[in-house]
């Protein structure tokens, strides 16, 4: 469980510090979405290492919590370079129509 806990913490850390990615917003074909992007990874980043603080005291067992631990960080990771290869790309502008329909 210790293991899992500081593996939380280290990846967490890690998309928190990836927050760094507000320095190339204006190079972004979409600022906004560089924006989320920034944002997301420093949302993620804070939540993963609380979950990894906080998973030694919670009382389930020790599969759930590699479940859920791992699809939680991997999730996390998706998310964030989903939004981020939206803003390099400017999906927004492509995707303006289909939302509008």
């Amino acid at each position: 469980m210790n293991s899992l806990s500081s593996t939380l913490c280290f990846t967490g850390a890690l998309l928190f510090c990836s927050a760094c990615s507000p320095a190339s917003v204006s190079r972004f074909r979409s600022p906004r979405i560089g924006l989320s992007t920034h944002l997301a990874a420093i949302e993620s980043g804070l939540g993963l290492i609380a979950f990894g603080l906080l998973l030694p005291h919670l009382a389930m067992s020790i599969g759930w919590a590699a479940a859920i631990g791992n699809v939680l960080w991997i999730a996390l990771y998706v998310f964030w370079n989903g939004l981020l290869f939206a803003g390099i790309y400017g999906t927004v502008r492509r995707c303006r129509s289909l939302a509008a329909a």
